[in-house]
């Protein structure tokens, strides 16, 4: 079964891109954006834990713990514009010819 979430920015109605939430993070955080990567891993990191049900403070909690601040600054600047959703989805299995 896989898990899977969303974010949705603040007043608006449909998900937003990780691209798109990845510069934002980038632009608060004063970094260029990587092409190939999201900044800080967040979306393994961050986005593994909503998807798999842990609400802001579990996740800020574990980072704090850690004293990784930058990481409670990306978790901070997501709570403060976004809103998160988390479902599961089943593989569904065809039946043999």
């Amino acid at each position: 079964m896989a898990v899977c979430f969303s974010l949705t920015k603040q007043g608006e109605d449909q998900p937003s891109s990780l691209v798109a939430i990845d510069e934002a993070i980038c632009a608060y955080m004063g970094v260029e954006p990587d092409p190939d990567r999201y900044y800080r891993d967040w979306y393994d990191r961050i986005g593994f834990k909503l998807a798999m049900g842990d609400d802001w403070d579990t996740i800020r909690e574990r980072y704090w713990d850690l004293r990784c601040d930058e990481m409670v600054q990306v978790i901070n600047f997501l709570e403060d514009n976004y809103r998160p959703s988390a479902w599961a989805e089943r593989k569904t299995v065809r039946p043999a010819p």
